[in-house]
């Protein structure tokens, strides 16, 4: 239709003139006041109040006319008008009940508006009724995993899956669920596809790469994070994996290398003591390994995961004295705080501890 063309061109002067000749034609027909008004809105938000009556008078012609009715429910939720933009929607569901941009937009008001069972409710109806859209099937699926379902958001996205193959949203949540449910096998081949979907992604890189360590193919893990850390050299669970890999390799030296250099940058974050920690107590310097986490707990005195990573080293050092003291001392400073309880806790039951 010329209408919509121009509109897609954005010529709006020749699309509201054809509009005007289209309803000169069909005076009775709700489209072409539907038209005016969109383009209207098109030109200028400040037509806002000369849209609405467009789309009012479209309605007038025809009460179930459903691009009208939808075009008012956002003007009004633009408006923060949300239970007018509501009955909006709900006026075109009882004509035309599994209409998607209507699902969607209830699902997007109910969100908004902090009523979790309404807005699932809408979404499920979009997903089921339209299994081939990526978006709501996407959302559901998202849900689901979220809500440890990683079986039924492999089964929604499946069709969606199918009909929409470059979605790389779908290809992650995808590769996530069947991660979930220990198929390695196809959450491998799904994050393949998200590397190719996302060729400069350290993130997909690196989501590659734990596949393949959960198939226990370490030349392939390496590779891989090599290749994320290509992309991304500063990738910090891919510097920390790398690391944890060298020490599985017996490559200690350079596990230590990467820890030190974590350290540097990221003088707040335990991960680069933690690895030099490993590495040394691995090669069977305790007292050096305890040395390390005792510099990061001086770093950061006074925090807690300092403290309990510390109490940790001499656990494992075998210095039950020197473990029992600082797990006291920090439930003493922090008197009723769950996690210096729980350190305590199993501080005592680590070192036998009778108390």
């Amino acid at each position: 239709m010329l209408v919509q063309a121009l509109i897609w061109d954005k010529r709006f002067d020749a699309a509201l003139k054809a509009a005007d000749a289209f309803q000169a034609k069909y005076p009775d027909l709700p489209a072409p006041t539907t038209y005016r008004g969109s383009i209207l809105l098109m030109q200028d938000r400040k037509n806002l109040e000369l849209a609405r009556r467009e789309f009012q008078r479209a309605l007038k012609l025809d009460r179930g006319y459903v691009p009208a009715a939808h075009n008012l429910a956002m003007l009004a939720w633009s408006e923060g008008k949300a239970d007018e933009a509501r009955q909006h929607y709900k006026d075109v569901l009882k004509q035309k009940p599994d209409d998607l941009p209507t699902l969607m937009g209830l699902y997007a008001l109910e969100v908004k508006a902090k009523r979790p069972a309404e807005a699932r409710r809408y979404l499920a109806s979009a997903a089921e009724n339209h299994p081939q859209a990526p978006a709501p099937s996407l959302l559901l699926g998202q849900v689901l995993l979220t809500e440890g379902n990683p079986l039924k958001a492999i089964e929604v996205t499946r069709v969606a899956a199918r009909t929409s193959p470059n979605s790389d949203a779908l290809v992650e949540l995808r590769a996530a669920a069947f991660r979930a449910t220990g198929d390695t096998a196809n959450a491998l081949t799904n994050y393949r596809r998200l590397v190719q979907l996302r060729p400069a992604s350290a993130d997909a890189q690196f989501e590659f790469a734990t596949a393949h360590a959960a198939l226990k193919d370490r030349a392939a893990y390496r590779e891989a994070l090599l290749k994320a850390l290509a992309l991304a050299p500063a990738h910090l669970r891919a510097r920390s994996a790398l690391a944890r890999l060298d020490l599985a390799e017996a490559r200690p030296a350079e596990a230590v290398r990467i820890a030190r250099e974590l350290q540097k940058e990221l003088p707040k974050d335990p991960e680069g003591f933690i690895l030099e920690a490993e590495a040394l107590r691995l090669q069977g310097d305790a007292a050096r390994s305890v040395q390390v986490m005792e510099q990061y707990q001086k770093q950061n005195d006074g925090e807690l995961q300092p403290r309990a990573l510390l109490v940790n080293s001499y656990v494992q050092a075998g210095a039950k004295d020197k473990a029992l003291k600082l797990a006291r001392e920090t439930e003493a400073a922090n008197p009723g705080h769950p996690y210096a309880l729980e350190l305590l806790a199993q501080t005592q039951t680590a070192t036998g501890d009778p108390k």
